[in-house]
């Protein structure tokens, strides 16, 4: 049976700091009511503590047949992305696709 500890923390670390990165982007919007609703949302660290052990999770399916060939550093950024993905999915899953103006030309022709 493989350690799966030094993949799991190096996915983990991975996740966190893209989750560091994204909070500093919005540090200025942090005073804002939306965010400041959202910090304190029970159900957002919830959600994103699912989404973190989940994404440990995945990172270890994913590379289950060569777990042990698999640098720190792949599991860091393996870490660090399917998160970004997955929030990037949802954002555009939910919102409303508007492709030029309405009886418009395309490109101008």
């Amino acid at each position: 049976m493989a350690d799966f500890a030094p993949g799991f923390l190096s996915s983990a670390f991975g996740f966190l700091l893209q989750e560091l990165l994204w909070w500093y982007r919005l540090r200025q919007r942090l005073a804002t009511q939306e965010y400041d609703q959202l910090v304190r949302s029970k159900s957002y660290w919830v959600i994103t503590l699912l989404i973190a052990f989940g994404c440990r999770v995945f990172a270890i399916i994913w590379f289950h047949d060569r777990f042990m060939s698999v640098s720190l550093r792949d599991f860091f950024l393996f870490g660090a992305s399917v998160p970004v993905l997955v929030k990037q999915s949802i954002a555009a899953g939910s919102e409303k696709i508007h492709l030029g103006k309405k009886g418009g030309s395309y490109l101008g022709v």
